[in-house]
């Protein structure tokens, strides 16, 4: 108690004493990833959500960062990653609502503490998640560790990350009262943990049913609605007023205030895509039925699929693995507002297991639609990605995964 509270003095809010809080609550994120998430894996692998109809969306969200052929653990491992990520965004904003609620001076020592120290531990989680994403993307075959996309470090390591770390820890030490850093934070965090949370369970619904499909649109608007309010209709004011203060304020030098300009400028363009994403996807399937129902029966019914397949595939899956655009589009649209606002990349031929030749032409028709119709940070992170690795080294990677 005493040590939160003291957080909040002004004497310990220096620039070292946060970092170095910061650096202790990393290897304590650190420990938690690495013994929370392969159980919460163990777990969602046993459960029938995942095997009737996650694991279809969630190997084409894969695809979608140029992981072709990946293996039950990597699939079962992003969806606990995700989970994980939604509930550290939520434990880190309820940290921060009292002082939200009541703002800084009316807020108890204690409140003020908890505020720095939810700041700090999202600061934290970053850092380590830098590191390990860092690790995994260009060092992953000398650590022996599980290889992370490139696409996925781009968003996160670059656009993501650096951001919130440049952003949380001056405001907590300069300007620790300013209501607008008070009212950023809280929705971001908690738009975050919303949309992180909603994605994850939409992965779960057989979209491909009616019932399932409604669900979906409900999802989509949802998300749409909290990403519109949060980046769109709370962060553009609330950043103007905090720019303008800091400009007035003697104290700032030249160079904090450019960098809060290029920060606040790089986090709304970030806000631009996310919001015309989730708006596109709310306007494509609101008046849109779901496959139709006799199209699922003959595809389970179909002699190209063996038995297994047909137990463990969603009937999305199943649809995909038929070559129906409608079923192609809307797995699309599913991985599109999972968090990564990744679109599918050329080289993405299946979604279901055993599936890869069929939906190749149909795949590459959509894409062209979707892609002229629609920017997306995936968009280019995943150009950005193809263009320093080439398909060569893909192709040689996914060989020698087949050796080993």
């Amino acid at each position: 108690m005493d040590f939160i509270a003291n957080i909040s003095l002004e004497e310990s809010r220096t620039y070292e004493n946060l970092f170095t809080i910061a650096a202790y609550l990393s290897i304590g994120w650190c420990l938690i990833n690495v013994t929370v998430i392969p159980r919460v894996g163990a777990w969602v692998g046993k459960q029938s959500f995942w095997l009737d109809h996650a694991i279809g969306p969630q190997r084409a969200m894969l695809k979608n960062f140029g992981i072709l052929n990946a293996s039950d653990e990597e699939l079962v491992e992003m969806f606990a990653t995700t989970l994980f990520y939604g509930c550290h965004h939520s434990f880190c904003g309820v940290m921060l609502l009292p002082v939200c609620i009541f703002g800084w001076e009316d807020s108890s020592s204690f409140c003020r503490g908890l505020f720095a120290f939810g700041l700090l531990n999202d600061v934290g989680f970053d850092i380590f998640d830098e590191v390990y994403m860092f690790l995994r993307t260009f060092f992953h075959k000398k650590l022996g560790l599980r290889p992370h996309p490139l696409a996925l470090f781009i968003v996160l390591g670059i656009l993501h990350h650096p951001l919130s770390i440049m952003m949380s820890v001056p405001l907590i030490h300069l300007y620790a009262d300013m209501r607008e850093g008070h009212i950023i934070a809280t929705s971001l965090l908690f738009a975050g943990a919303i949309g992180v949370l909603l994605s994850a369970y939409k992965f779960t619904l057989d979209v491909a049913s009616p019932s399932g499909f409604f669900k979906f649109k409900i999802v989509a608007i949802t998300q749409f609605v909290v990403i519109t309010l949060s980046r769109a209709v709370v962060f553009p004011p609330m950043a103007w007023s905090a720019i303008q203060r800091i400009k007035a304020d003697p104290a700032a030098s030249t160079g904090f205030f450019v960098m809060t300009c290029f920060c606040v400028v790089l986090i709304a363009l970030f806000n631009v895509m996310m919001v015309n994403d989730a708006a596109s996807v709310v306007m494509k399937w609101f008046f849109r039925s779901a496959p139709e129902a006799k199209q699922v029966e003959d595809a389970k019914d179909g002699d190209g699929i063996a038995p297994v397949q047909k137990r463990r595939s969603s009937s999305l899956s199943v649809l995909l693995a038929d070559g129906n655009e409608d079923a192609i589009e809307l797995a699309e649209d599913m991985a599109s507002l999972s968090g990564s606002y990744l679109l599918f990349s050329p080289s993405s031929t299946s979604f279901a297991p055993g599936c890869s030749g069929p939906i190749r032409s149909s795949l590459t028709s959509v894409q062209r639609r979707r892609r002229s119709s629609i920017m997306s940070v995936g968009s280019l992170a995943a150009s950005i990605s193809a263009s320093i690795t080439p398909s060569a080294v893909v192709e040689e990677e996914e060989e020698e995964k087949k050796n080993n």
